[in-house]
């Protein structure tokens, strides 16, 4: 390194001491050290993840609505639904993304769905979700009840297997 280079990083870096006494940067510790923000370089933002229905059944079809922006572009969105199974958006160079996935649980039993979303310098922003997975409703009550000589009884439709 030459005295002009030297010089250039020692007035740059005497600009951000005297920047960081008078309060003019953030950033400032009390270390010595200066974390500087590269402006347009923040990390992805999820602005929703949700699932519908909330507590599906087993086998029913579940709808996760996905909404996610970057200020330099996304990169890839990852969804990983909780039993092992998972999809992938690509978007490279869309700044903003809004969608939906959807999946079948086949079996009864809790799990953790979760998002993640990466831009193109690898930062990311994750979310989770939980939701339990019920079992088919093998009796079907359609509670019709007759009062006949006060005495109760009820119907209920049986599903055989």
């Amino acid at each position: 390194m030459g005295d002009g280079e030297r010089t250039r990083r020692s007035i740059v870096m005497l600009a951000l001491a005297a920047s960081c006494v008078y309060g003019l940067l953030e950033g400032c510790h009390g270390d010595g050290t200066i974390s500087v923000k590269i402006p347009g370089d923040d990390p992805p933002k999820i602005s929703s993840f949700t699932n519908t229905p909330v507590s599906p059944r087993q086998g029913e079809i579940v709808v996760f609505q996905i909404g996610a922006s970057d200020d330099q572009g996304l990169d890839s969105l990852i969804l990983q639904f909780g039993d092992s199974t998972l999809t992938r958006f690509v978007r490279r160079t869309q700044k903003h993304f809004s969608g939906s996935a959807t999946h079948t649980y086949t079996t009864t039993g809790d799990f953790t769905a979760s998002l993640t979303v990466y831009d193109k310098h690898g930062q990311t922003d994750s979310r989770s979700l939980s939701l339990t997975v019920r079992t088919v409703d093998l009796l079907m009550p359609f509670q019709k009840r007759i009062n006949v000589r006060e005495r109760f009884y009820s119907n209920q439709l049986k599903v055989n297997d």
